[in-house]
């Protein structure tokens, strides 16, 4: 079964990709560091990970592995949790903890925009929606291939477009993106 990290980074330290023994695409928002992919600082994590989905549409791994560059505060033994594999046979699997937990009251960008940001690009979801804290996750090629080279470069085009909350309300999609059938019914819909 083939895997392929896709890191994105602003300057962190990322040796620990290479204790991984995975194949990497490291993505650079600084644009100057040597070896790594140079990309345009937008959108945080978020449009580097749907770049690297556009860019490489059609010739994706078994499993494609979103890591952000310091991938340990979200998860302190994310390098055993990979050793491991746990997203074999998923067509995600989160490498962050899970909540779902929504606070409206929170002054948090990913609160006031999420559920409208969702129906515009087509999905539905409620407050109960499952998310990966650190929007680290795994997808399967099928899963990736669900959607058209075309879907993903409308989504890449708004998380630019809105990169002032994009990225934290992408950050609570991720996992509902991958596999829309992942839902938790509504408080209003027990």
């Amino acid at each position: 079964m083939s895997v392929r990290l896709c890191v994105a980074t602003f300057g962190e330290d990322i040796s620990w990709v290479a204790e991984t023994g995975f194949e990497a695409c490291v993505y650079d928002a600084t644009r100057s560091r040597a070896g790594l992919i140079p990309v345009k600082n937008e959108a945080r994590e978020a449009s580097q990970y749907i770049r690297h989905i556009v860019e490489h549409y059609g010739d994706f791994r078994d499993h494609e592995v979103f890591l952000q560059g310091s991938p340990k505060p979200h998860n302190s033994s994310i390098l055993h949790a990979m050793s491991l594999r746990p997203w074999t046979g998923k067509r995600v699997h989160s490498l962050g903890r899970v909540t779902m937990s929504f606070d409206p009251n929170m002054a948090l960008p990913h609160y006031e925009h999420t559920i409208p940001f969702a129906r515009e690009i087509g999905l539905r979801m409620d407050e109960l929606q499952p998310w990966t804290i650190g929007a680290m996750f795994a997808a399967s090629r099928e899963a990736l291939m669900d959607r058209p080279r075309e879907w993903w470069e409308m989504l890449l085009e708004k998380a630019v477009i809105e990169c002032a909350w994009s990225p934290w309300v992408l950050e609570r999609l991720w996992l509902s993106i991958i596999d829309p059938r992942r839902r938790v019914p509504s408080l209003t819909s027990l």
